[in-house]
């Protein structure tokens, strides 16, 4: 509820919340259909597929724009993906997408390099200007509505990378691209970017900054679809 008044505030797209019951906690929220942008990409001709990944990125861009502002009231400036949560969904995909997957604990020696290697990472990763982050920027909670898209499970949004929705978009586990077709996609991200902002990464630095994050955002991935299957 907080994060959708939030967004609202700011002109964007969410779906409006009709009526909660804290004690019974139950939330009544509009209906957005069930087309989402993955069910568009299923049935699309070829033609319209970076269409639809040109209207994402132009949305997630005006999102950070709009959000640029801190509002204390708003609990995503309240939450940092710092240090802590970083190597935590490392251990994450450690704990799930190898051992339990697996079967089989680690021997101390290689738990201590796998660790060792994305603390490393971690560091890196921090370096990257942070602006808002909805955290799960992706085709399956994109709905479309109207002739727009519409932001939905946003609420674990915080402050982060300012790439990292756009790896969760455009690496997303529920639809491909090329390597042609994401050069395309994070080139027209800097663009977007540059006309809002007034400003715009180095192409090599942001598709250096892309891939690290890749790594850390499909870790974090596999391990979850693992725990979640548990």
């Amino acid at each position: 509820i907080n994060m959708a008044a939030a967004l609202r505030s700011r002109g964007l797209p969410v779906p409006q919340v009709l009526g909660y019951d804290g004690q019974e906690s139950i939330l009544l929220l509009e209906d957005l259909g069930r087309e989402s942008m993955a069910t568009q990409l299923a049935t699309d001709p070829p033609h319209r597929k970076l269409e639809r990944y040109r209207e994402a990125i132009d949305l997630l861009v005006r999102m950070q724009k709009a959000m640029d502002v801190k509002d204390p009231a708003c609990v995503a400036y309240q939450r940092l993906f710092d240090a802590r949560l970083l190597d935590w969904e490392f251990l994450h995909f450690l704990e799930y997408g190898i051992e339990a997957r697996r079967g089989e604990v680690l021997d101390p020696k290689t738990r201590r390099r796998f660790v060792e290697a994305t603390e490393a990472l971690t560091q890196i990763l921090l370096q990257i200007p942070i602006g808002f982050v909805h955290r799960d920027y992706q085709s399956r909670n994109l709905m479309s509505k109207g002739g727009r898209y519409y932001l939905i499970d946003f609420q674990d949004a915080l402050i982060g990378p300012y790439l990292y929705d756009l790896v969760a978009l455009l690496r997303d586990s529920y639809a491909s691209l090329s390597t042609e077709e994401l050069a395309i996609l994070i080139e027209y991200f800097r663009g977007a970017r540059a006309s809002l902002f007034g400003r715009a990464e180095a192409a090599e630095t942001i598709w250096r900054q892309f891939h690290l994050i890749t790594i850390q955002r499909k870790l974090k991935d596999a391990g979850r679809f693992v725990y979640i299957e548990r």
